[in-house]
């Protein structure tokens, strides 16, 4: 697995992570063609790909106005297709490794208290949950707030 930094906005590409995104978290929820670019160019976005260039998982990050040294993975996923196989844990730890030499200290995401499978990969991880936050992304949408330190 080869793990990179996006720094342009490719359309073909940008258009794979949104089929990606849509085939994660629906259509409502999905990072879409209008943002992507955007997160690109002012956030961090890892692609995971194959030795031959095919697109495994993408990873987009935000960074803490208030704490220059903390991150925020918005989105994290693996191509359903490479999922229960590692992809995912080696994705994660190798982007972890890649935060952790730009100097971020602390990595926080929010993640459905029913996915399972990804709450276990984080805390495997070293994640911590904090707390429960109820109707984060409106009636019934609850997360579970987790945080790494670096």
């Amino acid at each position: 697995m080869l793990v990179n930094t996006v720094t342009d906005n490719d359309n073909k590409l940008v258009l794979a992570m949104e089929a990606m995104e849509i085939d994660s978290f629906g259509p409502q929820a999905a990072a879409n063609r209008w943002w992507l670019p955007v997160i690109i160019k002012y956030g961090k976005v890892f692609t995971a790909t194959d030795h031959k260039g095919d697109l495994l998982g993408i990873c987009l990050l935000l960074r803490d106005w208030n704490d220059c040294a903390a991150a925020f993975i918005h989105s994290f996923h693996i191509r359903k297709d490479y999922r229960h196989q590692g992809q995912g844990n080696q994705f994660l730890k190798k982007v972890l490794q890649k935060l952790k030499k730009e100097g971020i200290k602390t990595v926080g995401l929010t993640v459905s208290p029913h996915n399972q499978p990804a709450q276990k990969l984080y805390q495997k991880n070293g994640f911590k949950f904090i707390k429960l936050s109820h109707d984060q992304y409106g009636p019934g949408q609850d997360r579970h707030l987790m945080e790494l330190k670096l």
